[in-house]
């Protein structure tokens, strides 16, 4: 084969092959490069979707707990109006009852005053309520203690100058209001049982008897009445749930369960309870809470005891409310987070799939229809070179 011969050869295949393999190349690195693309992407998107689902979590349980703690400072700002007027309706019923038996007692003819007011005392000193912590009291206008149902000794004796643990004489405050013929709220500290080392802060509330020129009275601890809101609000909490398994939990410092989704474990003291690596877990929580006032702790809990299941990690939300010490959490189990990013990842990665095999489609396609045209163009040149060809050699013949 001689040396133009070749050049000839070699030209052709330039033509035939030239555009086909570059294309073919171009095609097979872009594809490559795109279906990569997307594969990162995908990475990307299930990892911004774990931490989105996380996100979502965490904002949920801190949302929960917040409620509580909001829902438990409404009850605490509106619970001195609720005991203010508690005792104020007590006194109004027990002034009720007093003026009753006096008009009625004046009305069938009864002149004795003296016998009338012991009437009254043995009605109101038998009213009794709050699991008998509450009780009526009638003082004079001198401080005289004349009703004192709890304690008879106290009755006949000169309180006018008494004063509470901080010297406070709460005693006149009953005196004037019976000289200003009115009624009136106070509040002091005393002691609950005569046992008591430590005194209490308790509200009273005070009406004027025109009659005898008393005053009838009651009054609570407000510790005591605490406890029945905080009760209450417990027995509320215990049936909040939210999404498919979350529960609002509060111990106190002392570890005690005082609200559980399972009853059994309100009251129980959860120092005592150990995780599978044997650390006590609760314990964890209330040190966790207390130094931090709020926050989330990830740590190995006890699975839900209606199920058959294994320790989990779980992540939890934790804010102390120290007015009543307690604790209070609201947290998620991150293998049900796991399970549910998992079918999230299933249908992304299906849809991925369904890109990546359009995207092959498409670039075989897109090539065959460029090596198609890259045929028919190489096919008008070669048939330009023959030609070409054929009319040097006319020309050389001629010559």
């Amino acid at each position: 084969m001689d040396k133009n011969t070749k050049s000839e050869k070699t030209l052709i295949n330039i033509i035939k092959f030239g555009a086909v393999v570059p294309i073919i190349v171009i095609s097979i690195i872009f594809t490559y490069i795109f279906v990569q693309y997307k594969n990162e992407e995908l990475k990307n998107e299930i990892e911004n979707l774990r931490v989105k689902f996380l996100n979502e979590n965490k904002k949920n349980v801190k949302d929960e707990v917040n409620r509580v703690v909001s829902s438990i400072k409404y009850e605490i700002e509106r619970s001195d109006e609720e005991l203010k007027n508690f005792l104020k309706n007590k006194v109004y019923e027990a002034h009720s009852i007093a003026t009753n038996i006096y008009n009625e007692s004046i009305k069938n003819g009864e002149k004795d005053k003296n016998k009338i007011f012991e009437t009254i005392k043995q009605t109101l000193g038998s009213i009794l309520y709050n699991k008998g912590r509450g009780y009526i009291f009638i003082d004079d206008i001198n401080g005289i203690k004349l009703l004192q149902p709890t304690n008879k000794s106290f009755e006949g004796k000169d309180f006018s100058n008494f004063e509470d643990p901080k010297g406070y004489k709460f005693v006149q405050k009953i005196m004037e209001t019976i000289r200003k013929k009115g009624e009136a709220y106070d509040e002091y500290f005393w002691y609950k049982t005569q046992t008591d080392k430590e005194a209490y802060k308790k509200i009273s509330f005070y009406k004027y008897f025109e009659p005898y020129n008393v005053a009838i009275g009651t009054g609570e601890y407000f510790v005591d009445f605490e406890k029945k809101i905080q009760n209450r609000l417990l027995e509320r909490i215990r049936r909040i749930k939210f999404d498919d398994n979350g529960y609002i939990v509060i111990f106190n410092s002392k570890g005690t369960y005082l609200s559980h989704f399972k009853k059994d474990n309100i009251g129980k003291n959860g120092f005592k309870i150990k995780d599978k690596e044997g650390n006590y877990f609760i314990k964890d929580i209330v040190n966790f809470a207390k130094k931090n006032k709020e926050g989330y702790l990830s740590y190995i809990a006890s699975a839900r005891p209606d199920k058959n299941e294994q320790n989990r990690e779980k992540v939890t939300y934790l804010k102390y409310f120290k007015q009543w010490d307690w604790i209070i959490g609201a947290g998620f189990y991150l293998e049900e987070l796991n399970k549910e990013v998992k079918e999230k990842e299933l249908l992304l990665t299906q849809k991925h799939e369904e890109i990546i095999q359009k995207i092959i489609v498409i670039s075989f396609t897109v090539t065959f229809i460029l090596i198609l045209l890259s045929s028919y163009i190489s096919k008008i040149l070669f048939d330009k070179f023959n030609e070409y060809k054929k009319e040097i050699k006319k020309k050389l013949i001629k010559q």
